[in-house]
């Protein structure tokens, strides 16, 4: 189950409420990032991102327009409104995926022999 001093404050308290499904126990946390549903005995994937894929002016303007938004709302003494949590929601998430599928960078896992390294890591189980 969640647990609500997990969460982060840039997380929509809709997301960490999301329903759940109803087999077995599920737990989900999410540390002020993506969500994450946890499932003993369940399979799982991982994202591999290399650290130039997102240029730093990028990321920079990013934080930027994030910390604009809950700024805005602390002078204003209010909690964010849906609208600027689904500002930010889009900030961490379609913006950044946009430039990631642009292929900034040095692309290293383009080189067959690191791709093949990163396909071939030892399973964590």
């Amino acid at each position: 189950m969640s647990n609500p001093d997990d969460r982060g404050a840039s997380v929509p308290p809709a997301v960490t409420g999301a329903s759940r499904p109803r087999f077995g126990e599920i737990r989900i946390r999410d540390r002020g990032r993506l969500p994450h549903w946890e499932k003993d005995s369940a399979t799982y994937f991982i994202t591999f991102r290399l650290g130039d894929s997102l240029p730093r002016n990028v990321l920079k303007q990013i934080e930027f327009e994030k910390r604009d938004i809950i700024r805005t709302a602390a002078q204003m003494r209010r909690e964010l409104s849906s609208d600027e949590r689904n500002r930010l929601a889009r900030l961490s998430s379609a913006r950044i995926e946009q430039y990631l599928d642009k292929g900034s960078g040095a692309c290293q896992l383009r080189n067959p022999a690191l791709a093949k390294v990163v396909s071939e890591a030892p399973s964590l189980q």
